[in-house]
């Protein structure tokens, strides 16, 4: 299966009780906790995450590779469903496109 690479363009940074609203870079993972707020998909459509269900270390079954599972809530224009945003060491990506 193919990995669908995506670029998240928006993250809450959690700093100790303070929140931060900021674009997303690669150097943030090594030092806080973030959360995925929207996400441009390769094709240019932007989804925007609802709510963070659930956040743990797994390994991508369709994808390959392992990193840090988001499963989400998440909206592209009138449809909303539940997915799962994976971020590795560098970069971000989905097991399937949204439709």
């Amino acid at each position: 299966m193919a990995k669908f690479p995506v670029s998240v363009i928006a993250v809450h940074v959690a700093e100790g009780s303070e929140i931060t609203r900021i674009p997303a870079s690669p150097g943030l993972a090594a030092k806080y906790k973030i959360i995925p707020l929207r996400i441009l998909t390769h094709g240019g459509e932007k989804i925007y995450v609802d709510r963070v269900l659930n956040i743990q270390r797994e390994a991508s079954l369709k994808a390959g590779g392992i990193g840090d599972k988001y499963t989400c809530t998440a909206t592209l224009g009138e449809t909303q469903r539940e997915i799962a945003v994976y971020r590795d060491d560098t970069d971000w990506f989905m097991e399937d496109e949204f439709k």
